[in-house]
């Protein structure tokens, strides 16, 4: 597809329809992208300066097999609920590039249970992402979602390259990775935050690991700072192998590591923090 605009909701004029606030009272769930389901002929879709709008789902890969090489080049959504919904194993290879995630009010990235250990190589190289709550909607939302199911040691990690983050409100956070050896990595990207009260940026559990390479961190002017939870309830001994990492010149002002209360806390069994030297 190339040069096409998929819109969805209640009203799908490109403006915003009147009296429906920040966009998502437009939206509805009868309203979603692309579901596919296998089990072969739907490998290399490419999506070409194509934009999305008012959807509640932009990308489902459903099914068991052959859901994978996906490329959204250029693209931009605009106004949806969720971005992309991984519930297969084989769903490998899906890769956003120099894209704009304008005003998403769910999660960009969410791995099912059909995923078990599977669904990894997920890139986003270049572009934005904005996410905001909905009015009235105060349930924790994530670029990264993957408490249901994730990937493993065997695949390539969830990678962002030079991402710029804007994490409006109190209720968006990066990374919620608790299932299996889910590993996500933010590589030269810049995370901002508006919010007025403390958020957990980052909960990693299980033996998952969050890692951060030479990433920047703006607190913003809202008042709330960015924390991070290592480990979850319920982990057991699992929980050790949790690890949060800040590697190769993260820069590490206030809007990271804040000078009182608990920026990073320990749930379980805990795990384990590295900073490296070159961090400033």
């Amino acid at each position: 597809c190339e040069d096409m605009c998929f819109a969805g909701g209640y009203d799908w004029q490109e403006a915003m329809p009147s009296g429906v606030g920040n966009g998502p009272p437009n939206v509805t769930p009868l309203c979603n992208g692309f579901k596919l389901t296998g089990p072969g002929w739907e490998s290399g879709f490419i999506f070409s300066r194509c934009e999305f709008r008012f959807l509640q789902m932009v990308f489902h890969a459903a099914g068991n097999n052959n859901v994978d090489t996906h490329r959204f080049i250029g693209c931009a959504t605009s106004k949806c609920k969720n971005v992309n919904y991984i519930n297969n194993p084989n769903a490998l290879s899906i890769a956003w590039i120099g894209c704009y995630v304008d005003q998403i009010y769910g999660n960009f990235l969410e791995y099912g249970p059909n995923c078990n250990g599977g669904g990894g190589n997920f890139l986003m190289q270049g572009g934005a992402i904005i996410a905001l709550a909905a009015s009235g909607d105060t349930s924790p939302h994530y670029v990264v979602r993957a408490t249901a199911g994730g990937t493993s040691q065997s695949n390539a990690p969830v990678t962002f390259r030079d991402v710029r983050f804007e994490l409006r409100g109190n209720y968006h956070g990066f990374a919620f990775a608790t299932f299996g050896n889910t590993q996500v990595l933010a590589s030269g990207c810049s995370f901002h935050n508006t919010g007025s009260a403390n958020k957990n940026l980052v909960t990693v559990g299980q033996y998952c690991v969050v890692r951060f390479e030479g990433t920047s961190f703006n607190k913003g002017d809202g008042g709330g700072n960015f924390t991070y939870q290592i480990g979850e309830s319920g982990d057991g001994r699992l929980g050790k192998n949790a690890h949060l990492i800040f590697a190769n010149s993260c820069l590490i002002d206030p809007a990271l590591f804040f000078a009182t209360g608990s920026t990073v806390s320990w749930a379980g069994n805990g795990g384990r923090l590295t900073v490296d030297e070159t961090c400033w």
